[in-house]
């Protein structure tokens, strides 16, 4: 963090804690003396794997606990007050004015059908200086909304979730969580899923809340390049145990539990090319049991693309209209895309949420409708508008890995069933499901299990298996690895590599996470409001010259050892409704802007063979912009 404001005095301090949940008859630890101080106005950083109890710790500053938790043994307290000892109404006005909480999907944490301006009123409705008045409400609703920065914070009171992007419902979740004037701040992943502009431009507001209100705050995050920005104190979480804690400079660069040095070896770079190692759990448990520290091999893999191999989809002239009675002045939402993937390789489509990514996907996969375009499948076949249309060949060529393996995983049907159901649909011989899961690194006794009895990287691999278990050319890969820890995201996209190097399965390859494009991408194709801006080879979209919007996103780009200083400039993470009629879709951000860019179209600037730039500006300007 930039700076570090401490009060006198404690304001968490945790004691020999315990959690423990009842399982019939035995009793399950999920917290494990836990020990730890907070001085008042420090940043405290929660990192460790899913089910490492980083969620579990941030609730119990909150007392709050999962139906059947209870404390084993232990204690918590908030600026001198034990937690767990507060009952009824005294718990409800704790949680309403001494502490609050930050939740990961603020949209989902959001009343749909009520205005902004009440649910904010709602949220301080103990602090007496606010409530006199329906004015006084009014007027300390706009101001909690200019605080986090939220453009037009008077119109926004009037307006529901649904009418604002998720980087504007996260600064809305922030307002509520301040409303109170509380003395601690709990943030819950505030920033996962979120693109990397909205996501620096979040972390910028709660920096600059930090340093104007001197709150102490709790980041819970599995992203150790945010713990690094935001945190001048981190405590690393493994199976209900904290392994090392300290402030966070010394422990990101000097680790000493192997657990610390195997998070950071896990991490992606958008300065280093390869796929990073996962974590070594031998080794770990091995130093946890005798203290013996093993040697580990952290060389990247890198991955190398393929040469001269046969095209599995054409994309020509590909235009998308989400409006059905287009108004005058409007555009479509994608218009005149050209992309290519040959057998083998991984392009990625890469952009800002709201960019267009999805869509081109779900046209080729045939659940989105388009005005315009040619879509052209190994060379030769066409590919039908919709799915309904398509012969049974098509559709097994072209298959679809999905972001969330949770929902799209049937919970009552076994994992046998999910992986066999493409061989029965496509009658595909000579293939069974325990082959399926073999090659994507999963034991046969897995077949008889159910979703819910795997964890979140073996449901993903199930997902992949499924996909690819029929044999086909092209598969569509839709953030499937941005909910998964680092250490469980190198382990698939290694096998994304060897599938497209072994099974010759070209890869469409949807992501926000530049760091992980560096690491497995061949070519890249960067998109802002349906246009294509920029298309390359990884290392030209990565190199010196750039188009303004990809340098955006480049700088946005949080990396563990950065000096953080750099900050989004006010509404630059501001994504337009929709694109403009005529000119440049980047104009109305661009630090570039001429008067031609709002009413030409930029021309391509044929950079090298296979980079491409679409703009106005010369090519000197890109290549220090």
């Amino acid at each position: 963090m930039t700076s570090m404001l401490t009060g006198v005095g404690l304001a968490i301090e945790v004691k020999d804690l315990d959690i423990s949940y009842t399982s019939g008859s035995r009793r399950v630890d999920v917290l494990k003396n836990v020990n730890l101080q907070l001085q008042q106005g420090e940043v405290l950083g929660l990192v460790g794997e899913s089910g490492s109890g980083k969620s579990t710790l941030a609730g119990v500053f909150l007392a709050s606990l999962r139906t059947s938790s209870f404390v084993s043994s232990g204690s918590v307290h908030l600026t001198g007050t034990d937690v767990f000892k507060l009952k009824g109404k005294e718990l409800r006005e704790f949680r309403a004015s001494r502490i609050s909480l930050v939740p990961q999907n603020a949209g989902a944490a959001l009343t749909p059908t009520m205005r902004i301006g009440e649910q904010l009123a709602e949220a301080f409705r103990l602090d007496t200086a606010s409530i006199v008045s329906k004015e006084s409400r009014r007027r300390r609703s706009i101001e909690l909304l200019e605080l986090v920065r939220l453009p037009s914070p008077v119109e926004a009171l009037d307006k529901y979730p649904h009418q604002f992007s998720g980087g504007q419902q996260q600064r809305i979740g922030i307002a509520m969580a301040l409303a109170a004037r509380p003395q601690v701040l709990v943030l819950d992943e505030p920033t996962t899923g979120l693109d990397v502009v909205t996501q620096a431009a979040i972390l910028d507001t709660l920096n600059r809340l930090h340093e104007e209100l001197g709150m102490t705050m709790v980041l819970v995050s599995h992203d150790l390049g945010v713990i690094d920005k935001m945190c001048n104190r981190i405590a690393v979480m493994r199976r209900g145990k904290i392994v090392e804690q300290g402030d966070t400079t010394t422990v990101l660069n000097k680790p000493q539990h192997p657990y610390t040095q195997g998070l950071l070896a896990s991490v992606p770079r958008v300065t280093v090319p390869g796929i990073p190692p996962s974590l070594d759990d031998a080794a770990i448990d091995a130093f946890e049991t005798d203290g013996e520290m093993r040697a580990v091999d952290n060389t990247l893999y890198v991955r190398q693309a393929p040469e001269g191999t046969e095209l599995v989809l054409s994309i020509r002239g590909l235009s998308v209209d989400y409006n059905r009675k287009p108004k005058p002045g409007s555009a479509p939402t994608v218009m005149d895309v050209d992309l290519d993937v040959h057998a083998g390789e991984i392009v990625a489509l890469v952009g800002e949420s709201g960019s267009g990514k999805t869509t081109i996907a779900n046209v080729v996969a045939g659940l989105q409708s388009r005005q315009a375009g040619e879509l052209t499948l190994n060379g030769s076949m066409e590919l039908a508008p919709t799915v309904a249309r398509r012969a049974k060949g098509v559709r097994r060529a072209v298959q679809l890995i999905f972001q969330n393996a949770d929902t799209s995983l049937n919970p009552r049907r076994t994992v046998r069933d999910a992986v066999s159901r493409p061989l029965r649909l496509f009658n595909v011989e000579g293939k069974t499901a325990v082959e399926a899961l073999a090659e994507v690194g999963l034991p046969a006794n897995f077949t008889e299990r159910l979703p819910g009895q795997l964890s979140g990287g073996q449901r993903q691999r199930v997902g992949i298996a499924r996909a690819v278990v029929a044999g086909p050319s092209l598969v569509l890969a839709d953030e499937i690895v941005s909910a998964l820890d680092v250490s469980i995201q190198s382990s698939i996209l290694r096998l994304m590599d060897r599938l497209a190097t072994e099974s010759n399965i070209g890869f469409l390859f949807i992501t926000h996470d530049l760091a992980v494009v560096r690491s497995i991408a061949d070519r890249v194709i960067v998109l802002y409001l349906g246009r294509v801006v920029e298309e390359g080879t990884v290392g030209e979209i990565f190199g010196a010259v750039s188009h303004p919007y990809t340098h955006l996103l480049l700088t946005s780009v949080i990396e563990i050892g950065d000096d953080h200083l750099a900050a989004i400039a006010i509404g630059q993470d501001e994504v337009p409704d929709g694109p403009p009629a005529q000119g440049c879709p980047f104009a109305s951000r661009c630090p570039l802007v001429m008067d031609i860019c709002r009413t030409v179209r930029p021309p391509v600037i044929q950079v090298s063979v296979t980079h491409s730039i679409r703009c106005h500006a010369p090519l000197e300007k890109l290549a220090n912009n």
